[in-house]
Parts: C-alpha cells; structure tokens; sequence
C-alpha cells in the first residue's frame, strides 16, 4: 500500500477551532499505520532550512510512498490536479468564512486523489507538460496498486 508524503515547508495556517480539530483529527488517525485496511497520510512540516525537503524525499526513497513537494507554496504550487486550491499569500489566515473551500482540496490531496484533466489546463510549455504527466504516472500508479 502507499501512503501520502505532503511537504510544508514555510507553510503555517492560523485556523479556527473546526478547522484545527479537522487537521489535528487526521494526525491522530495517522498514528496508526491503517484504518480499514487503508494506510494514512504523513504531513512533514516545519520551518525554512529545517530539513524538511531532505526528510519527505528520504522517506520516498521506499516505493509505497508518494511526494507532493510544498503544497502550500504560493510561488510554486503543486498542480491544480493535486490540490485544488491557490494559495496567495504565506501563512493563510483560516477563518469559519473561508474554510469551507479549503477543506475538501486538502482532504483530497492527503487521499491521494488526483485531476488530470484540471492539471493540463495549467499546462502553458513543454516543461509543465512533463511535470503534469509525470505527476499522473506517479498518481495513477497510486491510486492503482493501493486503492
């Protein structure tokens, strides 16, 4: 089975209570290597120049993991078909206003899921060509062997 890799580094969220209970909810269920047979995402997060990068990549040097690199980098971000939401500014302030669209991208990027089709609407050259079908290879042999 594989599991979910997701890199924050300069990411910090400010977030309302329901909010942090919904991330806090899912680092509990991720103590445990399964739920129903499924294997739980890990989140490494931490601050610039920390080490991050070097332990999210050492940790898929094992085939049944995944990396999304900085997800939540607005210079860089990951893909519209990795998760679905564009992030303007460094340290996002998380309001019960504004929550609501940031819930379900995040949940799905942490599930695995993955959207070609919106990934190669972003696609403007060549380069970006190959990052969108290397990030569908890496998604659909995910999403194949471990669904």
């Amino acid at each position: 089975m594989k599991q979910g890799v997701i890199h924050g580094r300069h990411s910090q969220f400010y977030a309302t209570a329901e909010f942090r209970d919904f991330l806090s909810g899912m680092e509990t269920k991720s103590k445990t290597i399964t739920t129903n047979n499924k294997l739980k995402p890990i989140l490494v997060t931490g601050s610039h120049r920390s080490g991050t990068t070097w332990v999210g990549r050492m940790l898929t040097v094992s085939p049944a993991l995944y990396y999304v690199h900085e997800p939540f980098n607005p210079s860089h971000p990951p893909g519209a078909g990795i998760c679905n939401i564009r992030i303007k500014t460094w340290f996002k302030y998380i309001t019960e206003e504004n929550q609501q669209e940031y819930l379900r991208p995040i949940q799905d990027m942490l599930d695995g899921k993955y959207s070609l089709l919106r990934d190669l609407k972003t696609v403007r050259s060549k380069r970006t060509l190959k990052q969108v079908l290397k990030r569908a290879k890496q998604f659909k042999t995910y999403q194949t062997q471990h669904r």
